[in-house]
């Protein structure tokens, strides 16, 4: 039986343009990306040769779509930012399936942060309170810079708890792949 990360990845993938020109272009993923879902299959585990039989391509249309999801990536110097980048990129997913819980419970993360905080960090808490409460596309924009405000950002998060243990590990394996230069 699959696990239920790697089947919503799979019907993902079933369900999404095969055309890459449909998924659109740049660091913020649209929704429902076969590249993608390919992607997390693939980091999650799942051979090359099981997803292209799945999918009913051959393994180099595959490969092809995995390097295309792989080049979306910014070029991060460190592993420590592509981890953080990489689960960053994975809680857009929950963001764009169903907002309002993971919004809400960043919100009540965030006040445990606020409550914890020694100083140092208020600015960076109060950024993440007004994305919280603007436009869902403003905030996947911001979690997901690729620059210096971006990487900072994504240091004191509020999304602790917004990922299973499957959606962590995905995101854990794509990091350890570097974005093509």
């Amino acid at each position: 039986m699959l696990r239920p990360f790697i089947a919503s990845l799979l019907e993902q993938a079933v369900t999404s343009p095969e055309d890459p020109l449909l998924a659109g272009e740049g660091i913020s993923v649209p929704e429902g990306d076969r590249c993608e879902s390919i992607f997390g299959l693939f980091a999650a585990g799942v051979a090359l040769g099981d997803i292209a039989h799945i999918l009913g391509c051959s393994v180099l249309t595959v490969q092809d779509d995995i390097e295309q999801a792989r080049g979306r990536r910014p070029a991060l110097a460190s592993q420590e930012e592509r981890v953080s980048w990489e689960l960053h990129r994975a809680v857009v997913d929950r963001l764009r399936d169903d907002a309002a819980p993971v919004l809400a419970a960043a919100r009540d993360h965030l006040e445990v942060l606020r409550r914890g905080d020694q100083g140092g960090s208020d600015a960076r808490l109060a950024e993440w309170e007004q994305l919280l409460d603007g436009d869902t596309e403003s905030l996947i924009d911001s979690m997901l810079a690729p620059g210096e405000p971006g990487a900072q950002l994504r240091r004191l998060t509020p999304f602790a708890d917004a990922l299973t243990a499957d959606e962590r590990l995905a995101a854990l394996r794509k990091a350890a792949v570097p974005a093509p230069l």
